[in-house]
């Protein structure tokens, strides 16, 4: 069980070179873990990751947070 989900990060800042990213990320709520499936600034999977192991977040409260709005949402 992972939960695929769609997202965009807007940057706080904001000037002519900040560009919204749009990632594809998979989820693992059981074990904390996610992995970026792709990347894109167009449109979502414009590039692909080849990396597709679980990483752990290591404290980015970011990544801590979609995951935690994630997994309580799936709930």
């Amino acid at each position: 069980g992972s939960i695929r989900v769609f997202s965009k990060f807007i940057s706080k800042s904001t000037n002519e070179i900040t560009q919204d990213i749009l990632y594809t990320m998979d989820i693992n709520c059981s074990d904390n873990l996610f992995r970026d499936v792709a990347v894109g600034t167009n449109e979502f999977n414009e590039f692909k990751n080849n990396d597709l192991e679980w990483k752990d977040p290591n404290g980015d409260r970011l990544i801590l947070g979609v995951i935690d709005q994630v997994c309580i949402y799936s709930n």
